[in-house]
């Protein structure tokens, strides 16, 4: 199977003027397939010049380091039951199934350190057999 690969960088911002918050930049990297998109997120931590002179100057900041956000799927259809539909999906036209985990994110972070880009690569299209060859494969021993 071929898969398409997608890293994105999202931009920090400070919205606090209209009522949200502060973020920094976020990756993500996405894995394309036929049945699915794995994403693995990391909030970076880079902050607009302006936000990160506050929080440098604040002693109680934590939020230095880069973390694993999220290590999940988009799928043009429900895996598990009552699986709830999101409208709007940049890979599935109508929207799609998502379901994502932080605690899988850590290990995959854990990855990216260890093996770089082509660990992350390796382990997402791992994931993403484990989830839906598996599932394809039990959907045909249904139907038998």
């Amino acid at each position: 199977m071929k898969f398409k690969k997608r890293i994105e960088f999202y931009p920090a911002y400070d919205k606090r003027k209209d009522g949200y918050g502060v973020h920094g930049v976020n990756c993500k990297f996405y894995l394309i397939g036929e049945k699915a998109v794995i994403q693995f997120v990391i909030y970076t931590q880079w902050h607009l010049p302006h936000v990160e002179q506050e929080f440098s100057a604040r002693i109680d900041h934590m939020f230095c380091k880069p973390m694993a956000a999220d290590l999940g799927y988009h799928s043009p259809i429900p895996l598990y039951e009552d699986q709830r539909k999101m409208k709007k999906c940049s890979f599935f036209e109508g929207g799609c199934y998502y379901d994502g985990s932080s605690l899988q994110a850590d290990e995959m972070f854990d990855i990216l350190i260890k093996e770089g880009s082509k660990g992350v690569w390796k382990a997402m299209k791992k994931y993403y057999r484990n989830i839906f060859e598996k599932l394809h494969e039990e959907k045909n021993e249904k139907t038998l």
